[in-house]
């Protein structure tokens, strides 16, 4: 799983950078699939996040799709964040 690896490098080193994030409302093929196999399900938006984390350096684009919203997306990258840079800016 070395691309698993990987995002999960790019992931901790966006983490700790400035951020950006776009949200866009798409027909996403595999969220359509699994709302045909799952009729009864809590949620039925698919939703594409793209998250930019910026330095002078350096862009990191993390894109999601599926049926978490950007701010649930967003969640999950701060948590990884360092604990001096969830208090407030850095």
């Amino acid at each position: 799983m070395a691309a698993e690896f990987v995002l999960n490098v790019l992931y901790a080193e966006a983490a700790k950078e400035d951020l950006m994030i776009d949200v866009t409302s798409a027909r996403i093929q595999t969220v359509i699939r699994h709302h045909k196999i799952h009729h009864r399900q809590e949620r039925y938006g698919a939703h594409t996040t793209e998250i930019i984390a910026r330095t002078c350096e350096r862009e990191i684009h993390i894109n999601h799709g599926g049926t978490l919203h950007a701010g649930e997306n967003l969640k999950e990258l701060l948590a990884l964040r360092p604990p001096i840079c969830r208090g407030g800016y850095k």
